[in-house]
């Protein structure tokens, strides 16, 4: 799957999309005056969320690709479950974001920018 440009979310409009500034664990910050943010690439995409984000004040998600026009790709490496899984960080107050390159993966990402 690719967005493009024209017509389409842009590679900041899905980032702000996806991710959003929310109340962030509070209780976790308080208590350690730290962030604890958690990596989660695709092939473990099958962890139990509940869990985890109750841990954390934020989570990445690795990864999707950009091209060298700005196009975003390889969306189908999000959760499937994507839109329960903000839900879910939101009720914490975890924040989610999106990892875009990395990992042999961010070839068309500095012409994008």
């Amino acid at each position: 799957m690719v967005l493009k440009r024209s017509g389409s979310l842009s590679l900041s409009l899905l980032l702000l999309a996806c991710c959003w500034s929310s109340t962030v664990a509070p209780e976790v910050i308080e208590v350690t005056g730290k962030r604890i943010v958690g990596y989660v690439p695709e092939y473990r995409h099958g962890i139990e969320w509940e869990g985890v984000l109750d841990k954390l004040t934020d989570v990445i998600l690795f990864s999707i690709e950009a091209t060298e026009t700005g196009e975003l790709s390889n969306l189908d490496r999000l959760p499937s479950d994507l839109s329960r899984i903000q839900k879910l960080a939101k009720d914490r107050g975890t924040n989610v974001l999106i990892c875009i390159g990395g990992g042999g993966r961010s070839q068309g990402l500095g012409a994008a920018l």
